[in-house]
């Protein structure tokens, strides 16, 4: 269970916390990271630039929601 960090896709931090992509895509606000951009992965930063928001503050969503959704999809193995 990695803290997100600015490098990081969301689908990289799902599988860290062993959630659903989605649910870290619905964290940070978007509906599908992996078609946001053509080329390239979609990590925070990049999705931070997109969306015209400061990357900490999408870090700053992960951090606080990550343990809730975490404790309410189970235990990590």
């Amino acid at each position: 269970r990695q803290l997100p960090e600015a490098w990081m896709t969301p689908g990289y931090i799902a599988r860290s916390w062993h959630l659903p992509p989605s649910e870290v895509d619905a964290a940070i606000g978007v509906e599908d990271s992996r078609k946001l951009f053509d080329r390239g992965p979609p990590t925070l930063e990049r999705i931070a630039e997109l969306e015209d928001v400061p990357v900490a503050d999408l870090i700053g969503r992960l951090e606080a929601v990550l343990p809730e959704i975490a404790v309410q999809d189970g235990p990590a193995p």
